[in-house]
């Protein structure tokens, strides 16, 4: 935590969230992010309000389930069943059939 300098509750929220696998391994982009927010990129531009709050990173599942919503023009019960496969433990049997296309 004292790496993120957190300033708002949203900010010791994703500080909290970040420390489990995974995400974890964003925490020094996160830092550089909110320290220099000149250095966040986005892959394209309708990610950007998704992830502005976490700094360039997807920390919640919430955003994965916005990002293939989004990009992917899929409903958000179907963003949900991306969720398990994006996790550390998934292995590609674990994608759903429905997102092989994406």
């Amino acid at each position: 935590m004292k790496e993120l300098k957190p300033k708002s509750m949203e900010d010791v929220i994703a500080g909290i969230s970040l420390y489990r696998p995974g995400p974890m391994d964003f925490i020094p982009s996160i830092s550089r992010g909110k320290n220099h927010p000149e250095t966040i990129t986005y892959d394209c531009p309708q990610l950007e309000p998704i992830l502005e709050p976490t700094y360039g990173c997807i920390v919640y599942q919430e955003q994965v389930m916005q990002i293939v919503q989004k990009l992917a023009g899929r409903l958000r019960k179907q963003g949900k069943k991306a969720c398990p496969a994006v996790s550390p433990e998934a292995s590609t049997s674990r994608w759903p059939t429905r997102f092989t296309t994406i």
